[in-house]
């Protein structure tokens, strides 16, 4: 909200099931460039599996989810509201036999889009073996929900995201951690998602450094960033972003945002 009040375009990635839990929620979120609900399931069952501590003891969380999504479309519509209302499903073992009803089922729901992406585990490519194919294949043709009303995007990243597992960076520069940061729960500043919580990620504390800003302006902070070489890392799920971010720095002239891209101010 503070972001929103000066100016700032936002966005917001939430499990989407306490967004009526506070008067204004909703609000700040249909104020946002582009929200999406991670779901991850069509039945209460699987959505217990993949979300364990959250989906309640039979999953009944789900419809708490679903509800929230339709509640947000029905505010945009409303107010007029800018938003793009979209859907994230990570694809995994106990629920990748779903992707297409979960696609369906979200787009009822009021959802202008799915994403589908593959689960980041410490095996890496070979916690998918025996189903990728299949789970591709499914992929495939939920994508072409595109072509049934009403109008719906299906953006097909999963087997993207299993071959990011499979190369490491190319590039010795990471202009991803320049733009995009995460703060832990544990008060400490990370470089990036795939990076938290280990010592190769670590920025800082926001505790001690004396707050966020303190931290991100310091010179140690700099200095961490300008050592660090980004194909030190095993993998990188953020390679296609910053091939984008070193043509733009590179280019004399900023180059216009590819045909299609709807949020190019996005990272």
């Amino acid at each position: 909200v503070g972001a929103q009040r000066r100016g700032l375009k936002t966005a917001l990635i939430t499990n989407g099931l306490l967004l009526h839990a506070k008067k204004g929620l909703l609000e700040a979120a249909v104020n946002c460039q582009w929200v999406r609900i991670s779901i991850d399931a069509a039945s209460p069952e699987v959505f217990g599996q993949v979300r364990p501590g959250l989906g309640g003891p039979r999953g009944e969380q789900l419809f708490v989810a679903l509800k929230n999504l339709a509640a947000l479309r029905r505010l945009r519509e409303k107010r007029g509201a800018d938003c793009t209302i979209g859907a994230g499903f990570v694809v995994q073992k106990e629920n990748w036999h779903e992707m297409l009803e979960a696609a369906r089922l979200y787009r009822d729901a009021g959802a202008d889009n799915v994403r589908f992406s593959g689960l980041f585990t410490t095996e890496r490519e070979a916690y998918f073996a025996g189903w990728r194919e299949e789970a591709e294949a499914l992929e495939r043709t939920t994508s072409e929900l595109v072509h049934e009303p009403p109008a719906f995007s299906v953006f097909a990243r999963f087997h993207e995201k299993v071959d990011d597992l499979m190369a490491r960076p190319v590039d010795p520069d990471c202009y991803y951690q320049q733009l995009t940061t995460y703060v832990g729960g544990d008060g400490n500043l990370y470089r990036c998602c795939v990076q938290a919580y280990n010592l190769r990620g670590l920025i800082g504390s926001v505790r001690t450094a004396g707050g966020l800003k303190a931290l991100w302006d310091s010179i140690a902070k700099q200095d961490d960033f300008d050592r660090f070489d980004a194909r030190s890392c095993s993998f990188c799920q953020f390679t296609d972003r910053n091939k984008a971010l070193l043509a733009a720095v590179s280019a004399e002239v900023l180059p216009p945002a590819p045909a299609g891209i709807i949020h190019p101010d996005f990272v």
